[in-house]
């Protein structure tokens, strides 16, 4: 968390993945905090790799990992992906939560497509 709150991503990758390698259960805490710590550090290409790495053992998704993967997306304006990964969380039967929302919304709105976004939501 404190790589996190710094935006040191490569400390927390780098102490997520030594934790990995000795057998340590990551959990979903630790995942979380390495990927703020991408967010906060505008990577974005290595919290969408964290999130498949999580998919790839089978940790337990949450709102708080793909929320951190939907903002760092957002905040690198990759309008595309922050999408997909909203409608992912759907698929993984996470509910998205007033995070994500709003990251997708602000990614969108750079394009003018925040309202067809909204109404697409809200019929849902």
């Amino acid at each position: 968390s404190a790589c996190a709150e710094m935006g040191r991503w490569k400390q927390a990758l780098m102490l997520l993945a030594e934790a990995t390698s000795m057998n340590f259960s990551t959990n979903c805490v630790a995942l979380g905090a390495a990927m703020r710590a991408c967010e906060k550090g505008c990577q974005w290409q290595r919290a969408v790799s964290t999130l498949n790495d999580m998919m790839q053992v089978k940790a337990e998704p949450n709102d708080i990992i793909h929320s951190a993967a939907v903002t760092s997306c957002q905040k690198s304006c990759e309008w595309e992906l922050t999408l997909n990964l909203f409608s992912c969380m759907c698929f993984v039967q996470v509910s998205p939560d007033k995070i994500s929302f709003s990251a997708t919304i602000g990614a969108l709105e750079r394009i003018g497509r925040a309202n067809s976004f909204l109404q697409a939501t809200l019929a849902f």
